[in-house]
């Protein structure tokens, strides 16, 4: 986790690790874990598979915005 100031925030915004998540993810046992597991595990293989993650409704954001 790291506080990071953004141009356009007052406050300084939390960053979380990418990696830390699918440590505690992982090595948690619990029924909420598993369904993480599941989803993370296909949701990493079809970025693998595409080459590339790409968040439509945020670009959708950005084009209404423009």
């Amino acid at each position: 986790m790291q506080k990071v100031h953004t141009a356009l925030s007052d406050r300084p915004v939390t960053m979380h690790s990418l990696d830390v998540i699918l440590a505690v993810g992982y090595r948690a046992n619990s029924a909420k874990a598993i369904d993480f597991r599941r989803w993370a595990t296909s949701t990493l293989k079809q970025c693998f598979l595409a080459g590339s993650a790409i968040n439509k409704q945020r670009l959708e954001q950005l084009g209404s915005l423009a």
